[in-house]
C-alpha cells in the first residue's frame, strides 16, 4: 500500500503533464491551421459544409410508351432524383430506379439489360439512360415539330396560356432572340396589338412579353368596368338636362281613409253575422237542442242555414238569372169570334 502510494505523481509533476500536453494541442492547431497572407495571422482551417438533407416528394408516374408522356416523365423523374441526393448517391442507383418506374412496352425495353453482369452503360449513366429513352420512345422529328407548333401558335383564349405554351416550345429550340419576338408578336391578338402600336416597341423579347401583359391586365379591368356600368347611351343636345327638383312645401303623414258606413255594394255576406268558431260545449248544446250550427237558429241544419254563405262548388253550379227576362204576351179575353187558345 505504502509502495502504491510513492508511485503516484505528486501536485507539481501533475501540474506539469497538463502544461505539457496544453502545448501539444498548440502546436497541432498549428500544423493544421491555414495560411492567409504572410503579414496575417494563422486560421484555423473552416468546418466542413452540412450535408445536403432529402426532402419527401411524390414519386414520377409510371411511363408504358406513350410518346406524348415521354418528355412529362423525364422531367419528373430529374426533379425526384435532384431532391434525394442522398437516397440516391450515384447514377448507376438512378438509372435502377428509374427502370422501377417502367411499364408494359418501356420496361419489356429495359428488362433485358437488367439480366446483364456487369450491368451496361445505359444503366450506369442517367444522361445515357434517357438519352436511349428518347431515342426509343421519342418523336424522332422532335425538333421539327416543336419547330412548326411555334410558328402557327396563336393566341386564341388567355394571354396568360399563350405565353406559357410559346415559353415552353421556345425553350426546346435554340433560335435566335430576334426570331422569336417577331413569332411572339405576330400571334398576339389584334387588341393587344393595337395597344402595343400605341407605345415605343420593346428591345427584347421579355420585355415584350411584360408590356403585352401589363396590357391584357388593363383590357381586363376596363371589361369588367364597362359590364359593371351597363351600356352607355348616347348624349342628344336636343335632350334638355336633368335639373334638382325644387323643394316644396313640407307634406304630413299620410291619412288612412274612414271606414266606410253600412254594406259595401256588391259584396256577399255583407249582412250576415260574423262567423266565429263553436266551442266544444257550444257545439254540443246546439246538436242535443237541434239547433243550427252556424247560426243558432230553428227549424233547419247547417247546410240549409239562409245567412251561411255558399260553397265554392255550390256557385259553380247556380245559373245566373237573366238580366232582361222576357215579357209574356197579353192574351185577348175569350168573346164569341174568339174562342181561347186552339188545343191541337
Amino acid at each position: 500500500m505504502d509502495r502504491a502510494l510513492d508511485e503516484f505523481p505528486t501536485r507539481a509533476e501533475m501540474m506539469a503533464l497538463i502544461t505539457q500536453l496544453q502545448e501539444q494541442v498548440v502546436e497541432l492547431h498549428r500544423a493544421h491551421a491555414v495560411p492567409q497572407n504572410p503579414g496575417q495571422p494563422l486560421l484555423v482551417r473552416p468546418a466542413p459544409p452540412a450535408p445536403v438533407m432529402d426532402f419527401p416528394i411524390e414519386k414520377p408516374p409510371y411511363f408504358d410508351g406513350k410518346r406524348s408522356e415521354l418528355t412529362d416523365f423525364i422531367t419528373q423523374l430529374r426533379v425526384y432524383f435532384l431532391a434525394q441526393p442522398n437516397r440516391f448517391p450515384s447514377d448507376q442507383a438512378r438509372c435502377l430506379a428509374a427502370s422501377q418506374f417502367l411499364r408494359g412496352t418501356a420496361y419489356s425495353w429495359i428488362q433485358p439489360y437488367l439480366l446483364q453482369n456487369p450491368l451496361p452503360a445505359r444503366l450506369s449513366d442517367l444522361d445515357t439512360f434517357i438519352a436511349d429513352l428518347r431515342a426509343t420512345f421519342g418523336d424522332p422529328n422532335e425538333e421539327a415539330t416543336n419547330a412548326r407548333a411555334l410558328t402557327n401558335l396563336r393566341q386564341t383564349s388567355t394571354l396568360a396560356g399563350y405565353v406559357t405554351e410559346f415559353t415552353r416550345l421556345s425553350a426546346l429550340l435554340a433560335w435566335d432572340p430576334a426570331v422569336l419576338q417577331h413569332l411572339y408578336y405576330n400571334g398576339l391578338r389584334d387588341e393587344i396589338k393595337d395597344e402595343l402600336a400605341r407605345v415605343d416597341r420593346p428591345a427584347d423579347l421579355p420585355s415584350l412579353i411584360t408590356q403585352s401583359l401589363r396590357i391584357d391586365h388593363r383590357l381586363s379591368e376596363r371589361r369588367v368596368d364597362r359590364n359593371r356600368q351597363g351600356p352607355l347611351r348616347p348624349f342628344n343636345p336636343r335632350l334638355p338636362l336633368l335639373q334638382p327638383r325644387a323643394a316644396g312645401p313640407p307634406v304630413g303623414p299620410l291619412q288612412p281613409p274612414p271606414p266606410p258606413v253600412g254594406p259595401i255594394p256588391m259584396e256577399l255576406g255583407a249582412n250576415r253575422p260574423p262567423f266565429r268558431r263553436l266551442t266544444p260545449e257550444e257545439r254540443e248544446r246546439r246538436m242535443q237542442a237541434n239547433l243550427c250550427l252556424y247560426c243558432g237558429g230553428v227549424g233547419h241544419q247547417a247546410a240549409q242555414c239562409p245567412v251561411r254563405p255558399p260553397r265554392p262548388h255550390q256557385l259553380a253550379g247556380m245559373e245566373h238569372p237573366p238580366r232582361n227576362p222576357p215579357v209574356a204576351e197579353p192574351q185577348p179575353p175569350p168573346g164569341p169570334g174568339n174562342a181561347g187558345p186552339q188545343m191541337a
